[in-house]
């Protein structure tokens, strides 16, 4: 292989600094390892420490130290490194499974008042795919619900002693809210709990088809998901797990990925998902199909790549580093209120469902009459102003691009063209 030029079809190339290198070589299993091993160990003190500040930002403490212990290399890192990896490796194995008895007990909740859900991204991922579930590291636990449960799903787990997350105004009956696709609460035992009402499906998105709107999806023996597990927790189907981890991490989350999201992959990849032709007929039936070209491009590149001794990495590398304070400041919303208004009494006058048809002529003016009627209570609601407030203070995208480097956002500008145009290529049907 030629170390002077990257593999794959990303032509420009951009150098980055020796612990950042370290840090995706070790992130990859193969025979890089101990190569990476060694890299680790040779790192002045002050190199080991920005090791140490990117394995936490990218939460890959516990998945590098496992696969260092597994080689036998773990041992060989100075006392610097190796003491940290093992405490991340044990505050994650702690933490993994309060995590579980929450989402138990959470699914449980539900299910007793007849409310269905399914485990999505690393609530399946970590129990499922992950060789031990502490290694795929969670913040939050994410439940997909029927939509139309939502409201009452939320207002029962506030009943069961689960409270709203933080001061924001994130309530699904809030008008306002209309388009926000997840709901934040803190379990009792303090793990926070989003409920989705669909897996990527927001109305002006250039997503459309998502599956879990269809009537299917919760009908009694749907093809989209699998059985309950015995201890009650449903799951997607192979296929549609690794359709909808294909747009979380390559377009849902505006290029978010990091090197856990290409770890979900190349697992998903391993157990033949990505070349499955189920997945292929799912994703072109959504107009998704395009992605699988990405996916398979990006898994590419990464895999034989050699971070060690190349003297740049792709481009697209640096928004895949960045931190999740970097990306909200490129992708900020500063969509108006005027919008958000405007949109909601579309909605409304649709029949009050965010995804669902719209009714007759008739139904629509009485419904538009009703939305008009509301405004007055929508103004009035609480915590509306500090949301308003909040969302005025706000600063623009293009003032907030100003405080990141160039080629940061350039290389995120890249990417994020290359897998829109992607999700683009093909006909999107209607939802």
């Amino acid at each position: 292989m030629d170390l002077s030029h990257p593999g794959g079809n990303w032509p420009h190339t951009t150098a980055i600094d020796q612990p950042t290198r370290v840090l995706l070589a070790l992130s990859q299993a193969g025979d890089e390892l101990a190569a990476a091993a060694a890299e680790a160990a040779a790192l002045s003190p002050t190199q080991a420490q920005q090791l140490l500040t990117l394995l936490g930002r990218q939460r890959l403490g516990p998945w590098v130290s496992h696969q260092l212990e597994q080689a036998g290399w773990l041992a060989t890192l100075p006392e610097v490194l190796q003491s940290p990896l093992r405490q991340a490796t044990a505050r994650a194995k702690q933490r993994s499974a309060r995590q579980r008895l929450a989402l138990l007990h959470t699914v449980r909740c539900l299910q007793a008042h007849g409310i269905a859900s399914v485990a999505l991204k690393g609530a399946h991922l970590a129990w499922q795919h992950y060789p031990q579930p502490w290694l795929r590291p969670m913040r939050d636990l994410d439940l997909l619900l029927p939509e139309e449960q939502i409201v009452p799903a939320f207002a029962l787990l506030e009943r069961q002693g689960f409270r709203v997350q933080g001061a924001s105004v994130r309530r699904p009956d809030d008008p306002l809210m209309w388009r926000v696709n997840d709901f934040s609460l803190w379990h009792p035992s303090g793990e926070l709990i989003e409920l989705h009402r669909s897996l990527w499906f927001r109305p002006g998105d250039i997503l459309h088809g998502d599956f879990s709107l269809e009537p299917a999806f919760w009908a009694q023996e749907p093809p989209y998901r699998l059985p309950p597990d015995p201890q009650g927790l449903s799951h997607l189907q192979p296929t549609y797990l690794t359709l909808h981890c294909l747009v979380h991490h390559l377009v849902r989350q505006n290029m978010d990925m990091g090197p856990l999201g290409l770890v979900d992959l190349e697992l998903l990849q391993a157990a033949g998902h990505l070349d499955s032709p189920e997945l292929t007929a799912a994703a072109e039936r959504l107009g998704f199909a395009s992605l699988l070209a990405t996916a398979h491009t990006v898994l590419a590149d990464w895999r034989h790549t050699r971070w060690l001794t190349a003297p740049s990495v792709p481009s697209w590398v640096l928004p895949l580093m960045m931190s999740r304070e970097q990306n909200l400041v490129i992708y900020l919303d500063d969509r108006s209120m005027r919008s958000h208004a405007r949109q909601w009494l579309a909605i409304q006058a649709r029949g009050g469902r965010w995804s669902g048809p719209a009714p007759s002529r008739t139904g629509q003016l009485f419904h538009l009459a009703r939305a008009i009627t509301l405004l007055p209570a929508m103004v009035g609601k609480a915590g509306v102003v500090r949301q308003i407030q909040r969302r005025l203070g706000q600063h623009p995208v293009a003032p907030a691009e100003g405080q990141l480097p160039p080629e940061l956002v350039a290389a995120t500008r890249q990417l994020q063209a290359r897998t829109r145009g992607h999700a683009q290529a093909s006909p999107q049907p209607q939802s």
